[in-house]
């Protein structure tokens, strides 16, 4: 009998996409995009948008295909759309939430966040604030930096884990991986 474990399927969630599964791997290459993790811990699905720029009223028409949710304020009704096919009665609130990217004061960060209704305190502390129309659990976040990650969500084991592998500019530290559980 072999005791060889098999890999788990793994969705690439590439720019634009917005993806939900239970029992398969999700994971995108970010650098100054924005990657936003979901999780509803009853039914065990996971989702995962991989976000270009903040608001779709300011898009960016040279640079970005039309296909696809590039834009948050697209991107996570979307996915919240997706949840609602696996799980019909799931609202924001029922959802934890884990977000990684972006640089410092980059539109596409500040703006996602502030479409999330997340505010950024003192440039470390990230909290939800009060008049937030989703008003997720906010469980963890990797963001600002000048890095390259890699994020990957196992909604199978409640994991987010999050790989910084290379630095935009010299000097930053090196590889690090981090781990939030949802």
């Amino acid at each position: 009998m072999s005791t060889h474990k098999s890999r788990p399927n793994i969705i690439p969630v590439l720019r634009g996409d917005v993806q939900v599964s239970r029992d398969t791997v999700l994971a995108a290459d970010i650098s100054t995009c924005v990657s936003v993790c979901l999780f509803h811990g009853p039914s065990g699905f996971g989702g995962m948008t991989h976000i270009s720029r903040a608001r779709s009223s300011t898009p960016l028409k040279s640079v970005l295909p039309d296909d696809g949710f590039h834009y948050a304020d697209d991107a996570i009704p979307a996915l919240m759309e997706l949840f609602r096919k696996q799980v019909p009665r799931v609202a924001p609130r029922d959802l934890s939430i884990m977000i990684a990217g972006g640089l410092d004061g980059d539109p596409p960060l500040s703006e996602t966040l502030e479409e999330l209704g997340l505010k950024l305190i003192d440039g470390i502390t990230l909290r939800t604030r009060a008049d937030s129309r989703y008003r997720f659990k906010l469980k963890g976040w990797d963001i600002n930096g000048h890095y390259y990650r890699k994020v990957t969500l196992l909604p199978f084991e409640r994991r987010v884990y999050v790989e910084k592998y290379r630095p935009f500019k010299r000097g930053a530290p090196g590889k690090e991986t981090s781990e939030y559980i949802l």
